[in-house]
């Protein structure tokens, strides 16, 4: 075999390896693939869309490449059931997403919300003014996270973006904006107990409130801008409602003074621990819309009104883990006030029972 025969072959041999070396590059870009605890689908156009992620993980680096391809995408469900998840980094070298100084994933542009640690330090967060999109699960199981405004630009709330956080009220200020199903008032597939929507008559808000049995009440005299979200929970021997989760704003932006239409007292009197709307009131005592409010007695674990041995008898339960209260029959519970319930609430009522029965 001469010497140009031999040139031929290793050319095919050659032409052949480099064709074979294509074929498996191009298989290799069909279906999912993994790096450390990320799943991650190769795009069409060599970019990178990670689309879950190991549930365990505790803090997830997102890379800015992933072999060599841009790192541009992340599923609304990338994170879903992360629940031990704590922190979210970027690469500095990342051209498509950022971290909040909340320690919120969102888009390098600021426009997106995708994903907040459920075991992040949240407890309030008042939404940027950039934001339009929310993404699907962003806030999913941030239970810690009691209090929240969404600014009347954000044009979509994604599925369950704050299924499972602890706030009973919110405001959507935007009439027209995308409501995703179990988006706001969910805990799992449970309803929130006493959650009601502030917004406008007719709107998307109206109506994702009335679909799934929630109060919806509508903002009242045109002159003002409402901002009502958090927690309207109050304890009967407040000596009145005052809020900073209310919010009320003239047409120039400044700040309106308001006042209620009862007292803490009087609304316990009439309803007890009952879900109840009263008016909030201008300075010359015209309405300027109707809020929902709820108070409690501390130590009334039973929500009757009194303190009798069944309440300490519900907290025991629950302290034992027999019984789960929600949000306002942990407050009920209270009996000393300090935010949560323990050994020392029980102990607490026992001894005003003692006090009542010898």
């Amino acid at each position: 075999m001469n010497k140009t025969i031999k040139g031929v072959i290793c050319i095919f041999i050659s032409m052949a390896l480099i064709f074979t070396g294509a074929i498996v590059s191009a298989e290799k870009a069909v279906g999912k693939y993994t790096y450390k605890y990320f799943t991650y689908n190769i795009n069409s156009d060599d970019t990178i869309t990670l689309i879950s992620c190991d549930t365990s993980v505790t803090e997830a680096l997102i890379p800015s490449k992933i072999d060599n391809m841009p790192v541009v995408a992340v599923n609304g469900s990338t994170f879903e059931g992360c629940s031990s998840l704590k922190k979210i980094t970027v690469s500095s070298d990342n051209e498509y997403f950022s971290v909040s100084s909340e320690g919120i994933l969102m888009s390098k542009d600021k426009s997106k919300l995708i994903k907040c640690p459920p075991l992040a330090d949240v407890s309030s967060y008042n939404i940027p003014s950039e934001v339009s999109t929310i993404a699907p699960y962003c806030f999913e199981n941030t239970d810690t996270l009691g209090y929240v405004t969404i600014p009347e630009n954000v044009s979509t709330i994604g599925k369950s973006a704050f299924n499972g956080t602890s706030f009973t009220c919110i405001t959507i200020s935007n009439p027209s904006a995308y409501i995703g199903s179990e988006a706001l008032g969910y805990n799992g597939n449970e309803k929130t107990e006493d959650f009601t929507i502030y917004g406008h008559e007719n709107s998307t808000a109206q109506k994702y409130a009335e679909d799934n049995g929630f109060s919806f009440i509508p903002f009242g005299n045109n002159s003002f801008d409402v901002s009502i979200n958090g927690n309207l929970y109050f304890y009967n021997d407040d000596k009145s409602f005052s809020s900073e989760n209310i919010i009320i704003k003239n047409k120039s932006g400044n700040a309106v003074q308001y006042s209620f239409s009862s007292t803490p007292a009087d609304v316990f009197q009439t309803n007890k621990s009952g879900l109840t709307q009263i008016e909030l009131l201008s300075s010359d005592n015209s309405i300027i819309t109707y809020v929902n409010v709820r108070v409690a007695m501390a130590g009334d674990s039973n929500m009757d009104g009194k303190i009798t041995v069944a309440d300490a008898a519900a907290t025991a339960r629950k302290l034992a883990g027999k019984k789960s209260f929600t949000l306002f029959e942990n407050m009920c519970a209270d009996k000393n006030k300090d935010g949560k319930t323990t050994v020392a609430d029980a102990a607490a009522t026992a001894r005003e029972l003692a006090k009542k029965y010898h």
